[in-house]
């Protein structure tokens, strides 16, 4: 029997390493407005795509919509650059742009035509939900974090210091990063019944929410003790469990859907080579190189949607698109679960699935809260003259 079941588990290690092999995700180039780089944020359920592209003639960005095959310049609120950061379900996309007098506002562009959500201040959106509800952050010195719906805006203050909201839900409840008093650390929040909550770290000084499901689970990333590592986390039920990253890597959680599959990305161990893309499903992590056709490179990924499909950039500089090929084949990692699982009953150790940045993107490069930096360079992101933070305080 012991002999069946090692033969079993080596027949699903095989079995899983052959379907990553043979690229479980159809890769699309989305290309760029004219000049050499671009990168995508957001995904909805129709596959339409937000981001940011350089333009033809020099190194300034703006804003894109990709839908139907055809990546669509949104301009900018009449100055140099935009960036665009979510979209929702009807295909409105969020951002910020800078005014002719460079002052820098949220949007929000709907078939085209881009508004300026007239904030106070500076602002920026971060993230819209499926009803229209817009978040940001909005900047009169200090910042606090918003809620923009229905024309009208509502401000979720802080938790002691300047805030930023980053991720909200179809249920409205919002989830970003907060100063505390004193500006020694930043917390990752959840706004929820009109109350914002820290949800702490794990163990280390700061942390990031970035992205909320329906069912309240959230994704982000905290230091860890000593604050020299960055782990992506998953919260939910109360508890901000850790997702790991190889040892010499820090990994950073951007997105979660529906079905709790999560996406980011990891630093290449003590710093040296590209940045990795992750998929976080049934409890391993996978680099999406694994994934993906050989010849790819996925260096960050920003958005899934509940068809699976995840955007973010990679190989060329370019923005991408992941498609599932075979919605039917069970996924690698799933196989390697149940080989683990098999183990498990042998009463042998499994070792932890070896889980899978940079300064965080997300607000319009204007200083502010930043992950530790990992200092990789990386010839993507060395591409892009606007290097986008998250949090302009």
């Amino acid at each position: 029997m012991r002999n069946s079941v090692w033969r079993l588990v080596l027949i699903l290690s095989v079995a899983a390493g052959t379907l990553a092999a043979s690229g479980l995700y159809q890769v699309t180039d989305l290309g760029t407005l004219g000049g050499a780089a671009s990168y995508a944020t957001g995904i909805n359920s129709s596959g339409q795509v937000s981001g940011v592209s350089q333009i033809s003639g020099g190194t300034l960005e703006h804003a894109f919509l990709y839908s139907g095959g055809v990546m669509q310049d949104l301009g900018t609120l009449g100055g140099t650059q935009s960036q665009a950061w979510a979209i929702d379900a009807s295909g409105e996309v969020v951002g910020g742009s800078y005014l002719a007098n460079t002052d820098y506002h949220a949007f929000v562009d709907s078939g085209g035509v881009m508004q300026d959500l007239g904030l106070l201040g500076e602002s920026e959106a971060l993230g819209v939900n499926g009803a229209g509800q817009v978040v940001g952050d909005m900047c009169t010195g200090a910042c606090d974090a918003f809620l923009y719906s229905g024309g009208v805006t509502s401000d979720l203050g802080n938790l002691g210091g300047s805030a930023s909201a980053i991720g909200v839900n179809d249920l409205g409840q919002v989830v970003g990063q907060s100063y505390l008093p004193g500006y020694t650390a930043y917390h990752a929040f959840l706004y929820s019944g009109g109350v914002m909550q820290d949800l702490g770290t794990l163990g280390g000084t700061n942390s990031v929410a970035r992205g909320i499901n329906d069912s309240g689970q959230i994704v982000g990333w905290s230091d860890l003790p000593g604050d020299t590592v960055v782990h992506a986390f998953l919260y939910s039920g109360g508890v901000m469990y850790d997702l790991g990253a190889p040892a010499g890597s820090s990994s950073y959680a951007y997105a979660i859907n529906s079905s709790g599959a999560v996406v980011g990305y990891m630093t290449p161990p003590l710093g040296f080579g590209n940045l990795e893309a992750f998929l976080y499903s049934g409890g391993v992590m996978q680099d999406l190189d694994n994934l993906v056709p050989p010849g790819w490179g996925v260096y960050q990924a920003w958005s899934i949607n509940d068809r699976g499909q995840i955007v973010g950039y990679g190989h060329g500089g370019h923005a991408v698109l992941l498609t599932p090929e075979n919605a039917g084949v069970p996924e690698p990692s799933g196989l390697v679960l149940l080989a683990s699982g098999l183990v498990g009953l042998l009463a042998v150790r499994r070792r932890r699935g070896d889980p899978i940045g940079r300064r965080e993107p997300g607000v319009g490069g204007r200083g502010g809260i930043r992950t530790p930096d990992p200092g990789v360079a990386n010839a993507v992101l060395s591409q892009l003259s606007y290097t986008p933070t998250l949090g302009k305080f």
